[in-house]
């Protein structure tokens, strides 16, 4: 998958990506009943490692499964506890009946539904769920909406690229025969400087396409940073809105 291939796109994921997993993951394990730590957690789509990291106090062992190498590559550099290996939602490298809650952030929009269904069931103990969640761009200040417009004019310089992506929400999950146990939308409020934000909108797809594409990093981070550093005269609240779902493989 192109969209996440790459050493530079790996190592971004793993350093400058904003601390919007733990707020969710946490939120999400509390409707869960976060008085006992699971035996097993496997993580799917877990990039550079840090949505897996969210789910280290809630589990005693943690699998983060990805199918780029270098995003698994740098998940294990950063540690943290968690083990990782490669492959994908639709055929995970773990026995049968041996996870207590997989989890996926921001995965599912690539995979086969009905395939990671299936293997899901196969993964899963009995009373297994899956918890699946997503988190938009944080374009959104409450005491800046200049950032709205700058962020705006940064996504229309360089779309995002939709290949191979389609939407995932609760309802899509249900439609595809997940049953629905909870659902909960949220906002995740992330202070960041200038810089931290620049080094964020750098990871994301649209720039990474922009560079195969032939665009030079440091142009695009200059242009960032002439437009962006106006409205971070001092660290700002970014407003991150996000989703999760608990669900289970069987309607």
């Amino acid at each position: 998958m192109q969209l996440f291939s790459g050493d530079d796109i790996a190592a971004g994921y793993a350093s400058a990506r904003p601390a919007v997993h733990p707020v969710i993951v946490e939120r999400a394990f509390q409707r869960l009943g976060a008085e006992r730590r699971r035996d097993r957690i496997l993580d799917v789509g877990c990039g550079a490692g840090a949505s897996t990291r969210a789910v280290v106090p809630w589990a005693r062992t943690i699998v983060g499964v990805d199918p780029e190498i270098q995003m698994v590559r740098n998940a294990r550099t950063v540690g943290g506890g968690p083990s990782y290996a490669v492959g994908t939602a639709e055929a995970m490298p773990i026995a049968s009946h041996a996870v207590d809650v997989l989890t996926a952030a921001g995965a599912l929009n690539f995979v086969d539904l009905g395939r990671f269904r299936a293997e899901a069931a196969r993964v899963l103990r009995s009373d297994g769920v899956i918890v699946v969640y997503d988190f938009a761009t944080g374009r959104r200040c409450a005491d800046r909406p200049a950032l709205e417009h700058a962020y705006d004019e940064f996504a229309s310089r360089w779309p995002r690229p939709i290949d191979g992506r389609h939407a995932i929400d609760a309802g899509v999950l249900a439609g595809a025969a997940f049953n629905i146990v909870s659902s909960e939308p949220i906002t995740v409020p992330v202070a960041m400087t200038v810089d931290a934000y620049i080094d964020y909108l750098m990871t994301e797809t649209n720039v990474g396409t922009a560079i195969r594409h032939g665009e030079r990093a440091t142009d695009i981070r200059h242009w960032c940073h002439d437009r962006f550093s106006p409205v971070f005269i001092e660290p700002g609240v970014i407003e991150f809105t996000a989703w999760y779902a608990i669900v289970t493989p069987t309607a």
